[in-house]
């Protein structure tokens, strides 16, 4: 391959790469403990219809519920879960939440997982 084809091949990707990392740092990103966050004090009605339904939803005391979705990643050797759970008051707004073996952050774009920050 001649030097000149071969620098100009280099430059392509160079490129391509600069341009990937460019859209990456437009969508940007938020922490998980920010989304979570944001949902506090909101009705758990607005959250299901941005989410979808619950994985699982358990009523707990003096008329409190506990709604959480899990979502499974990874590969056939190494599966991770990321469990997100909220607590609603009786009129279901929620009022606190707690996450566990979720990624530290998430993509803005992430359409399942919209919330008021996106």
């Amino acid at each position: 391959m001649d030097i000149t084809v071969a620098t100009s091949v280099a430059r392509s990707y160079t490129r391509y790469f600069l341009l990937i990392i460019l859209l990456f740092s437009l969508a940007g990103c938020v922490s998980t403990s920010s989304v979570m966050k944001s949902w506090q004090g909101r009705s758990i009605t607005d959250l299901i219809a941005l989410w979808g339904a619950p994985t699982s939803h358990s009523p707990i005391k003096n008329g409190q519920h506990i709604y959480t979705w899990s979502t499974s990643w990874g590969s056939a050797y190494l599966m991770h879960t990321c469990r997100q759970s909220f607590v609603t008051n009786s009129e279901g707004d929620i009022q606190n939440w707690s996450f566990a073996g979720c990624p530290h952050w998430q993509m803005k774009l992430d359409k399942e997982k919209k919330g008021p920050l996106h």
